[in-house]
């Protein structure tokens, strides 16, 4: 298993680079990135990579890239990535050209790529996670802007929606009302935060755990350790949630007018779902590196140090049963996810 790191952003006119880590701490191998493209998720064997014409590409631990979706502007718009975790195939979001609507297309290994529903303004749907539990649609405004430092949705706006990729079909996900979804169990349970009607980011210092049978869990959280809260994941056995929080965000923003900025600082705590018992866990400073894909399939989490919150940056593979120690990973940049082949 490699983790891919985004170690230079490509300009419009310098090429950028992607460096791969294996889980015990060894680097193996830094591959380019072509001016103007975007790194996207990486999944199985494959990074995938928006190309600076819009077309959609991938790329292997040995370098060869292949074409996935040739025609032009296929990832135009508001429109993300996401792919299955053997990744062999993928799901993305794409604005039309007038901005009136949302496409949802799919395409993978055997699949003609396709379109499989477009939601009109002025909410649309948008890829969000493709788990070993499923596909995951963010409802949005096409107009959402701002600055929003964790992976949550914008659920409380219109909801979460699972996709099945051979029907077509969409259902809702359930969590508590005016709940913003983060991330579903292996036994259907999800972790949403609260939130006020109207509003689009957490607005309490909680996080709620709801069963598929519709009791919720509501747990409060620490300030100012949480005065903004995100990346709630479950460990695959869903034993564990992950639960972050931030403070300072947006201080060091030309748009703030603080005069005395800080560097934003995070911190992780793990809850305990079976009695909703938490703790505190990581080095300061520290996040789940790569959304869902934090937690590695044997049951490790790795947590990410950004560069620009102070300490030195990086990633941490560590043991939650245990007493929290692992490798480290000194490496500036931002992590993408993680290769299984």
């Amino acid at each position: 298993m490699l983790l891919v790191v985004k170690t230079k952003e490509p300009s419009a006119d310098e090429q950028g680079s992607i460096s791969l880590f294996s889980t015990d701490g060894k680097p193996a191998g830094v591959l380019p990135l072509k001016p103007g493209s975007a790194v996207l998720a990486a999944a199985g064997s494959r990074i995938f990579v928006r190309a600076a014409d819009g077309t959609l590409e991938a790329m292997r631990r040995d370098g060869v890239a292949e074409a996935l979706a040739p025609t032009p502007s296929a990832l135009t718009g508001i429109g993300g990535l996401v792919a299955s975790p053997d990744g062999t195939r993928w799901l993305w979001g794409s604005q039309t050209p007038d901005a009136t609507a949302q496409s949802i297309y799919l395409g993978g290994d055997g699949l003609v790529t396709r379109k499989l529903a477009t939601f009109p303004y002025p909410t649309v749907l948008d890829a969000y996670a493709w788990t070993s539990d499923g596909i995951f649609l963010d409802s949005l405004p096409m107009d959402y802007f701002g600055y929003r430092p964790f992976n949550t949705t914008f659920g409380a706006f219109g909801g979460v929606r699972r996709l099945d990729p051979v029907s077509g079909s969409i259902q809702s996900v359930a969590t508590s009302p005016q709940c913003v979804f983060s991330d579903e169990a292996v036994d259907g349970s999800t972790a949403c935060f609260p939130t006020l009607a109207g509003y689009l980011v957490p607005t309490r210092h909680a996080v709620h755990i709801v069963t598929s049978s519709g009791k919720v869990t509501d747990l409060s959280l620490a300030v100012p350790r949480f005065n903004y809260v995100g990346d709630a994941y479950f460990s695959p056995d869903g034993s564990i949630l992950t639960v972050t929080g931030a403070t300072g965000v947006g201080d060091n923003s030309p748009e703030s007018g603080n005069a005395n900025p800080k560097p934003e600082e995070y911190g992780t705590d793990l809850v305990q779902t079976a009695d909703g018992s938490i703790r505190r866990f990581g080095p300061a400073g520290t996040r789940p590196a790569m959304g869902t894909q934090s937690w590695l399939p044997d049951g490790r989490l790795v947590l990410w140090r950004p560069d620009s919150v102070g300490g030195t940056p990086g990633l941490y593979v560590l043991d939650p049963h245990g007493t929290g120690q692992g490798v480290e990973i000194e490496v500036s940049g931002k992590p993408i996810g993680y290769l299984t082949s």
